[in-house]
C-alpha cells in the first residue's frame, strides 16, 4: 500500500514572488504533491505557521513529514521544526546554491501561470485573482499522476485527500472566466447573482467553487454560477480594480530577493538570471526580520463581500466611465488569439 511505504514524507520548500506578492510553495518527493500558499509577510512566524498547516493535511491522511529541504533562507526554521510534536529535520542546501527538486518544480507552475495569462483578457490583474493563479495551477496538476509519482492511477490530490475530481462538478468554467455567481436568495427582489470572475474549484464534493467579486475584487464562495460573454465594461472593471491596487501591468515572476526571472533555457543559453542559477549569495540572517505585505487584508477569515454601501461606489466609479454610447465587444473566454479573433463580433448599444 502507498501509505506504508511512504509513509515517512520528505518535503522541498521555497519562497517566489508574483507581481510583488510572495508566495510559499512545497512539494513532496516521491507523493508529487504541490502545496502553493500566498504570504501576508515573510516573517519566521508566518512561515513556521503555513508549514504546520501542511504537515497536519498529511498528518490527516496518516503520513509523516520527517525531513524538509530548501534554502538558507529557511534555517532560522530549524529549532522550531525539531521539536518533539513536529521532529521534523531540516536539510538546507550549501551557501550559493539551492535545492533542486522544488526549483524545477516551480518551474513547472510558472509555466502554467503564464499559459493562464496568456488566455485572460485583461492586461493588468487584480491582487486576487494572482494570489490565487499559482494555486489553481498546483490544484490541476495534483490531479495529474506524475512519472515519478508513486501511482499511474491514483493522482498526488486523491491520495492526500481522499477525493476523486467529478468533471461535471469541478471543470465547469475555467479560470478568468467571467460568470455570473447564483445566489442563494428567497422569494423576494433581491438579486440572483453577481458579476464574479471564476478562480478554482474548492475541492470539496459538492463542486462549490471561489470566484472574484468583481465589484469588491474579495473571494467569495459559490455553488453554481451561468458562463457570460466578456464585455469591454468587465474588462475595464477588473483592470480599474488591478490599477487601484498598484498592480503592474502583465505578470513579473521575481526570487526572495525580488530579481526577475526570466526562466531561460539552461541546455542552450548560460545565464545569471534563470531559474536555477538563482543565487542566495546576498542572504543575511536579519533578512528574516523582513517587513510585512499590504496582503494582509486580502489573506483574512472572512473572505465575503463588503458591505452594500462599498460595493455602490465601486459601480458608482465605473459607470460614470461608461455614461455614453459605446461599443462592447462580446468574446468567448479562453480561445486561442486565432479563435478570439474569429468569435469577436461588435455591437453598439447605448447605456
Amino acid at each position: 500500500a502507498i501509505l506504508e511505504r511512504y509513509k515517512e514524507v520528505s518535503l522541498s520548500l521555497d519562497i517566489f514572488y508574483l507581481n510583488g506578492i510572495p508566495f510559499l510553495r512545497m512539494i513532496a518527493r516521491h507523493l508529487m504533491y504541490r502545496t502553493t500558499m500566498p504570504l501576508s509577510n515573510v516573517r519566521q512566524e508566518t512561515l513556521l505557521k503555513k508549514i504546520k498547516t501542511v504537515v497536519n493535511e498529511y498528518a490527516v491522511r496518516g503520513f509523516q513529514v520527517k525531513q524538509i529541504h530548501g534554502d538558507n533562507q529557511f534555517t532560522c526554521l530549524t529549532d522550531q521544526l525539531a521539536v518533539p510534536t513536529l521532529g521534523i529535520t531540516f536539510y538546507p542546501v550549501a551557501r550559493n546554491s539551492h535545492e533542486p527538486f522544488i526549483e524545477r518544480d516551480n518551474r513547472t507552475n510558472k509555466d502554467r501561470c503564464r499559459c493562464i495569462y496568456a488566455g485572460l483578457e485583461f492586461k493588468w490583474i487584480p491582487k486576487r485573482m494572482i494570489m490565487e493563479m499559482p494555486v489553481a495551477a498546483d490544484f490541476w496538476l495534483n490531479y495529474w499522476c506524475s512519472s515519478g509519482g508513486v501511482s499511474d492511477v491514483v493522482p498526488p490530490r486523491q491520495i492526500l485527500t481522499g477525493l476523486q475530481l467529478d468533471a461535471k462538478k469541478h471543470c465547469k468554467f475555467q479560470f478568468g472566466e467571467y460568470i455570473l455567481a447564483h445566489e442563494e436568495t428567497d422569494n423576494t427582489l433581491k438579486q440572483r447573482a453577481i458579476d464574479a470572475i471564476y478562480l478554482r474549484p474548492t475541492g470539496t464534493p459538492d463542486g462549490a467553487f471561489w470566484v472574484m467579486n468583481i465589484a469588491t475584487g474579495q473571494r467569495v464562495r459559490r455553488r453554481a454560477g451561468t458562463s457570460a460573454h466578456m464585455t469591454t465594461i468587465i474588462i475595464d472593471q477588473v483592470e480599474r480594480l488591478a490599477q487601484s491596487e498598484g498592480m503592474p501591468e502583465g505578470m513579473i515572476m521575481q526570487d526572495r530577493d525580488k530579481v526577475t526571472i526570466l526562466d531561460f533555457d539552461t541546455a542552450s543559453v548560460a545565464s545569471i538570471d534563470d531559474d536555477d542559477g538563482a543565487s542566495d549569495a546576498s542572504y543575511l540572517p536579519s533578512d528574516d526580520e523582513s517587513e510585512a505585505t499590504d496582503l494582509t487584508e486580502f489573506i483574512t477569515d472572512n473572505e465575503e463581500e463588503m458591505d452594500e454601501d462599498a460595493i455602490i461606489h465601486n459601480y458608482n466609479i465605473g459607470a460614470r466611465a461608461h455614461t455614453h454610447p459605446h461599443t462592447h465587444t462580446h468574446t468567448h473566454n479562453q480561445h486561442t488569439p486565432t479563435e478570439h479573433n474569429n468569435h469577436t463580433h461588435q455591437h453598439t448599444t447605448t447605456t
